[in-house]
């Protein structure tokens, strides 16, 4: 019953938004990269967001691990938690400097 009610209201807001999304100038799709220098530019933009988000989440999951480390009392389970947590951070960061190779390597083999 409740899920009919969550459906039906889905269904009316739809109905009256409709109209609106219709309505709604469509923006022009911009042109994509026109030579090898932008494409590069464009590789080693993503490339860089992603070493630096991969280093930032590896940072964490190692504050997590030292907290669970910590907080473990000498349980078994949790200091493998732990354990656990820091490897896969380190395979993080294993994954992030690659990704910083790759940086430097794909303009080689573009080339």
């Amino acid at each position: 019953m409740k899920i009919a009610k969550i459906l039906l209201a889905v269904a009316v807001i739809g109905a009256i938004m409709a109209p609106f999304a219709f309505a709604a100038d469509v923006p022009e799709i911009p042109p994509g990269p026109q030579n090898y220098d932008e494409l590069l530019a464009i590789v080693n933009t993503i490339l860089g967001w992603l070493f630096a988000i991969l280093l930032i989440m590896s940072a964490v999951v190692i504050l997590m691990a030292a907290y669970t480390y910590v907080t473990s009392k000498g349980d078994p389970a949790k200091i493998k938690e732990a354990t656990n947590m820091i490897v896969y951070a380190a395979i993080g960061l294993i994954i992030a400097l690659l990704s910083n190779v790759l940086r430097n390597i794909i303009p080689t083999v573009l080339s």
